[in-house]
């Protein structure tokens, strides 16, 4: 059937995509009953250097008697005195990935960046929900939810940990420092797909490596004038812009922009002005 609006986009193809996803790729996520509670166990109103405020927060889920925990930090910007945006991360490096430091910088916990900036960090333990190794699905939270005999479109780890970021967005829309609209995942779904695609290593062998090698790279190309919303698509980029130049920032004279936008508006520039050439440089060239 061709899918020729967007109500039948939503009404029948997407869910069609996600069943595939379901059925073939993520696995189905059981409908067992379960509870869950939310009980923060540390705060630190003065931490890092007293820039921001930390909380761990214990995420309880209970299932019949068995329950486990995640464990989830949560750090916010002490100089923004309203509900912030913030990213949320999923820690498959071990409990020193989530340990938030001034002194350690690395790009999978770029906190005091994100402080400086307005932005709350939140990250919890991936190897909470399930541990990155294959056990059959006898641990975490397959142990705790899953029905015997196990189907085989059962869910796996990866869906265990997005079903594990879910529940931590379950805590963070009720905390009064967290704008529960402005939540952002990075996706360790890329680095997967990054590293399963290449055959090269994903960011955590990297990171344990003498030398940066073997980096996993994937190009992508699509053509848009292709998408049957085409016509559409220049207004909604545009919408998209305008939304994330209204943040607002600790500094109100810098301006939000996109990744770059920089090198747009320098482009731009040049074609209108010429090229900036370093004079000295240029009569090298001319006198070659």
């Amino acid at each position: 059937m061709k899918i020729g609006t967007a109500n039948l986009w939503n009404k029948i193809r997407r869910p069609e995509i996600i069943e595939l996803f379901r059925k073939n790729v993520y696995g189905r996520v059981p409908e067992s009953l379960y509870k869950e509670s939310y009980k923060v166990v540390r705060f630190d109103g003065n931490a890092l250097d007293g820039a921001a405020t930390l909380k761990e927060v214990y995420i309880k889920i209970t299932a019949d008697v068995k329950a486990l925990v995640i464990h989830l930090t949560l750090i916010t910007p002490n100089s923004v005195k309203k509900a912030v945006p913030t990213f949320l991360l999923i820690d498959n490096w071990g409990p020193e990935g989530s340990v938030p430091s001034w002194k350690v910088k690395g790009e999978f916990w770029p906190v005091k960046e994100a402080i400086e900036r307005g932005y709350g960090m939140a990250v919890f333990r991936s190897f909470d929900l399930d541990p990155d190794n294959f056990d059959n699905f006898k641990d975490g939270i397959h142990e705790l939810l899953n029905k015997n005999p196990r189907p085989d479109d059962a869910w796996g780890t990866i869906a265990a940990w997005a079903w594990g970021a879910s529940r931590c967005m379950d805590y963070l829309v009720t905390d009064k420092n967290i704008d529960p609209e402005k939540v952002a995942g990075l996706s360790l779904l890329l680095d997967i797909m990054a590293t399963i695609l290449s055959g090269g290593l994903s960011t955590h062998q990297i990171h344990s490596c003498s030398s940066e090698h073997s980096v996993s790279q994937v190009f992508i190309a699509i053509n848009i004038k292709n998408l049957q919303n085409f016509p559409a698509i220049d207004n909604s980029i545009h919408q998209i812009i305008e939304d994330l130049h209204k943040s607002s920032t600790e500094n109100v004279t810098v301006k939000i922009q996109y990744p770059g936008e920089n090198v747009v508006q320098t482009r731009n520039t040049n074609l209108k002005d010429g090229i900036p050439v370093n004079k000295d440089i240029w009569e090298k060239i001319t006198g070659l």
